[in-house]
């Protein structure tokens, strides 16, 4: 268990179980995922139909995309009409998320209003209302995408993940215990660390190469 706010001691002694009760306040679950693009993942419109293209580079041919999810690198070729985007008969716009996710085996790119955990989100799509047309003209893509060099092993982006609280603590005065639950490689999980705390809400940061990391926190109050 990694405790970050106060200091240890504060928490100690024969009796820790029952002061860790005593203290504790909000608790839940998070993932921090460590993914990213290494080259391509480039969503395009088709100009005859509601289908998306993947391509390295913006226009299908023969180029590779390239993206590390999971703990390992994953390679798709160009292709025409990879997503196809629903319809919207109702009022009000509707987005939509593709991303890069394992199924059936392999990976694939897919489209949904929400994003699976395991999943590395690659564009937004959003499709206004009453948009029934044959052709992709009014929707929007917004690129997502998070994008680092093809260096193996090497990130240059620290893997996080941002929890936000149901109600607001009284101060920052307060500590999380975090604990790891799973991860595509324990053994390359690394240092666990809280910052950024707000009344709000925290963060946590780590320092491996492992992939969703899934956390248990725990937060708990200072003492009196």
């Amino acid at each position: 268990m990694t405790i970050t706010g106060f200091p240890i001691e504060t928490v100690s002694g024969d009796g820790l179980v029952a002061d860790l009760k005593a203290t504790r306040g909000p608790q839940g679950t998070a993932i921090i995922k460590n993914k990213w693009v290494a080259t391509g993942m480039v969503l395009s419109k088709s100009a005859t139909s509601r289908t998306l293209h993947l391509s390295q580079s913006g226009t299908v041919g023969t180029g590779i995309s390239r993206a590390k999810i999971d703990g390992i690198v994953v390679a798709l070729p160009d292709v025409a009409d990879q997503v196809a985007v629903p319809t919207n008969f109702t009022g009000a716009a509707i987005i939509y998320t593709v991303y890069l996710v394992a199924s059936g085996g392999a990976y694939a790119v897919q489209i949904g209003e929400t994003v699976p955990d395991a999943a590395l989100a690659l564009y937004t799509v959003t499709v206004p209302a009453g948009d029934a047309g044959t052709s992709l003209a009014a929707v929007t893509l917004a690129d997502v995408r998070t994008i680092q060099p093809a260096r193996g092993w090497v990130t240059s982006v620290t893997p996080f993940v941002s929890v936000a609280l149901a109600a607001d603590l009284p101060s920052t005065n307060y500590a999380v215990a975090v604990d790891v639950l799973s991860a595509t490689d324990l053994a390359a999980v690394g240092a666990v660390t809280v910052y950024d705390k707000a009344v709000n809400g925290f963060k946590i940061k780590m320092s491996g190469s492992a992939d969703n990391v899934s956390v248990r926190w725990t937060v708990l109050k200072a003492p009196e």
